[in-house]
């Protein structure tokens, strides 16, 4: 696989109502791949999960282009402190993100994706006095949502998030790489994503090296 595009750039009306344009797009420009964002949450356009997996497992075939990552989006919205919120701080919140994790590794394992892409949102202010305890949390979730995966032959991709979406925590590289290192699992990397990078990142270029080897 050389090229892959996140479909959800083209928009929710062409991706969950019209996805077969993403796809002709996609081919006709010499990609290998495409990723994708299940219908959770505020997204989906009302799309069934079930006619999610087998609209696109039909696409994916006609159009020749493998299904990279499915990226999971958690919630209701990108509310960090909203109570239906998957965070991965708080115990109550986590068991719903490991959860969700875990349903769209099954469904990545089903369309031949190898990538599920996961994040860390708070369910409150992050403090010195409980960093510890989120910190905890977070570890423990990870874990959990490798130990799924790796039944599935599936790869979680850990991506490094801005403060401003999912709170103040762990938004850079070097922090999302101690998170990792915590884990011990052994399939967990890190994605840089350049819009979130702008944010936190001192030096964007230095970022890439940092997050080697697990990039």
């Amino acid at each position: 696989m050389k090229y892959s595009y996140f479909q959800l750039t083209f928009g929710q009306d062409e991706a969950y109502l019209e996805p077969g344009r993403s796809y002709a797009r996609l081919q006709r420009n010499g990609y290998d791949a495409i990723e994708l964002t299940p219908p959770k949450g505020r997204y989906g356009k009302g799309v069934s999960l079930e006619r999610f997996v087998s609209d696109h497992a039909r696409l994916s075939r006609e159009h020749n282009l493998e299904i990279s990552c499915l990226n999971d989006c958690w919630g209701e919205a990108w509310d960090p402190f909203s109570p239906d919120y998957k965070t991965l701080t708080g115990r109550t919140g986590a068991r719903l993100a490991i959860d969700e994790t875990n349903a769209t590794v099954d469904m990545a394992a089903e369309l031949g994706a190898k990538f599920v892409t996961v994040a860390v949102a708070i369910h409150e202010d992050i403090t010195r006095d409980t960093v510890a305890g989120a910190v905890e949390v977070a570890v423990e979730s990870l874990q959990a949502m490798c130990r799924h995966a790796a039944e599935k032959d599936i790869r979680l991709v850990f991506e490094a998030t801005n403060h401003l979406e999912m709170g103040k925590f762990v938004n850079t590289v070097a922090n999302h790489k101690r998170l990792i290192e915590r884990t011990g699992c052994a399939n967990l990397g890190i994605q840089l994503d350049w819009f979130h990078a702008g944010f936190e990142e001192l030096n964007c270029f230095e970022a890439i090296y940092e997050a080697q080897p697990l990039l």
